[in-house]
């Protein structure tokens, strides 16, 4: 598990997968990821990238698995 970033106040929390590998983002009231987390998945690289950017997060599309990680930005 590896976590990344500052959870903000009243932040929304998204999850992407579930059991014993998934992702989750907690996004700002703006939609923009501020603090990520992987658990058994090495996406690491493609979280940071998320908060670097800070861009606002589709969330549906965040918590589909089928959509790449670069795509879930509004």
């Amino acid at each position: 598990m590896e976590f990344r970033g500052v959870i903000p106040d009243e932040a929304t929390m998204i999850q992407r997968g579930s059991g014993a590998e998934y992702l989750v983002i907690w996004l700002n009231r703006d939609g923009v990821p501020r603090a990520a987390m992987n658990v058994n998945q090495w996406e690491g690289d493609s979280l940071e990238a998320l908060l670097r950017q800070a861009r606002p997060v589709d969330p549906r599309r965040f918590a589909d698995r089928t959509v790449g990680l670069d795509e879930v930005t509004r």
